[in-house]
């Protein structure tokens, strides 16, 4: 049965690296529904808790009290990667190398870097803590790492074989971001390569905290002292290092439900049991009111995390702050992101237009890595939604197609000086021909018969940056600056249609 639920575990972890390393590449702009995985996380699914993403935290929540920590081995992505590079490491090693032996838990450390890493959530809200989440820190190592390098190969393939295909643009790649990617990722490579799940067990807090509530799970894995013969075989294979051969005891609290020490057990002697009720075993009364003490800190440290989360993401910011930075559409204001975004870079991975790049200043030094427009590449589609969509956690609120066209992330300045018209007396226009919303219209230059240049209404324009791309100049002579809390821009006024009858010859 062990073997049967093990393979069951790996396949299951194998479906979901391969959709998250899809989800976070370009092949996954053509995957209809890809992105909802990306829901399934712990980090996202509690910090959406409040805004409508109670089903998958609470299935989370359950799936622990009820197994312990089998997040870690199925559905976290950087989980399942360190899992990898453990195997391949092994390739590499000697018989006796491949083994690992029992290490004391690292509690100090744990608890630390855990209640440090939730605090700053609840008190500075989610950008932060995009530093440390596994989920998100997996996203930056795909976005940043894996997607240029699937562009590199189609690219390659598509000099070779032009007429199959399609050439990419290049990824919206920062140095900065991609700098931290690189590092975090040799982190973990190195770590997961010479002690398994180390990062999950010292650093990972999300790894931390779902442990202490697995102390008072409906099952464990337990070994049966009767059948146990002390060959070690199960401490060999271990990548959470949490099976103590001088007591006979798993560490719950470290272990992630990897399975792989029921299948190398010959007697049978590790087992999904039942917990102990307190009162059967006196001997067991002592470590099983510690674990539920344990278990209650957590649950309790994890209500008051969404609770001043919640506080924190109703802060509507000031609208008069100055930024540099254009906030993606349903990011409402900065004040939002910071409280409920953690980089995970879904939204620059998703756009079609590779116009959503990790911020490296444009919102402050204490801001970095949260999404931000500019409009170098291309502008953003009007009739598009694709960013606001795919956000795993409400940082960016899904938007509708209709509502999306009236949201105001930021408003066009004229800068005449600039202009092609001013500077060589010449027509353009190029900038009212891209306006969707009619905020730029074309006015005859009085004194220049047949010159027209622009004028704008900032109240119309929605900051989607198609005046700017297009325009011809340089320094710009449109520039969208952006607005710190998101407007309702005026909808253009539609223009009346005289009725006609038409005719049998349909004129």
């Amino acid at each position: 049965m062990y073997k049967t639920l093990r393979w069951i575990r790996v396949g299951v972890a194998l479906v979901t690296l391969l959709l998250f390393i899809l989800a976070f590449t370009f092949v996954g702009r053509s995957i209809a529904g890809i992105y909802t995985i990306t829901r399934f996380q712990f980090i996202p699914a509690l910090i959406s808790f409040l805004s409508g993403g109670a089903f998958v935290f609470i299935f989370f929540l359950i799936l622990t009290l009820l197994f312990g920590r089998v997040y870690c081995s199925f559905f976290c992505p950087l989980g399942i990667m360190q899992d990898g590079v453990s195997k391949v490491a092994s390739w590499f090693k000697s018989k006796k190398g491949r083994r690992y032996k029992y290490a004391k838990p690292h509690t100090a450390l744990r608890v630390s870097v855990c209640i440090l890493s939730f605090g700053v959530l609840a008190i500075f809200g989610a950008r932060y803590f995009a530093w440390i989440d596994p989920y998100s820190n997996f996203g930056k190592i795909v976005t940043q790492l894996v997607d240029p390098l699937f562009i590199g190969v189609n690219n390659l393939l598509s000099n070779l074989f032009p007429a199959s295909v399609f050439h990419r643009g290049p990824s919206a790649v920062v140095w900065g971001s991609f700098a931290f990617g690189a590092a975090f990722c040799l982190l973990v490579v190195v770590m997961s390569a010479f002690r398994g799940r180390l990062y999950c067990n010292t650093i990972c807090p999300v790894g931390t905290l779902l442990g202490y509530i697995s102390k008072i799970s409906l099952f464990k894995l337990a070994i049966d002292k009767k059948e146990c013969i002390k060959c070690n075989a199960c401490v060999n294979v271990c990548k959470s290092q949490c099976i103590d051969p001088s007591t006979g005891e798993v560490d719950e609290s470290r272990c992630v439900v990897c399975l792989n020490c029921t299948t190398v057990c010959k007697k049978h002697g590790l087992k999904f049991v039942r917990r102990t009720k307190i009162g059967e075993d006196a001997e067991n009364k002592e470590p099983l009111m510690k674990g539920r003490r344990e278990a209650i800190g957590a649950v309790a440290g994890l209500g008051a995390v969404m609770v001043a989360r919640g506080l924190q993401s109703n802060k509507a910011g000031d609208p008069e702050r100055e930024i540099s930075g254009i906030i993606p559409p349903g990011g409402v204001s900065l004040e939002h992101l910071k409280a409920n975004c953690t980089a995970c870079q879904a939204c620059v991975e998703a756009c079609p237009n590779r116009i959503i790049s990790p911020a490296f200043g444009e919102y402050g030094v204490h801001n970095l890595m949260l999404p931000t427009i500019h409009y170098k590449r291309q502008f953003c589609g009007f009739n598009c939604n694709v960013c606001s969509n795919v956000c795993p956690n409400g940082a960016l609120k899904p938007l509708t197609v209709e509502a999306k066209r009236k949201v105001q992330v930021g408003r066009v300045e004229f800068i005449a000086k600039n202009c092609i018209v001013f500077k060589h007396k010449t027509d353009c226009g190029a900038c009212d021909e891209h306006c969707p919303t009619k905020a730029i219209t074309m006015r005859e230059w009085k004194g220049k018969p047949g010159l027209y240049f622009p004028t704008v209404n900032p109240d119309m324009c929605i900051g989607c940056g198609g005046c700017e791309y297009v325009c011809p100049e340089s320094p710009k002579a449109m520039v969208v600056r952006p607005l710190a809390v998101h407007g309702e821009a005026i909808p253009p006024k539609q223009d009346k249609q005289e009725k006609k009858v038409v005719d049998d010859f349909g004129f």
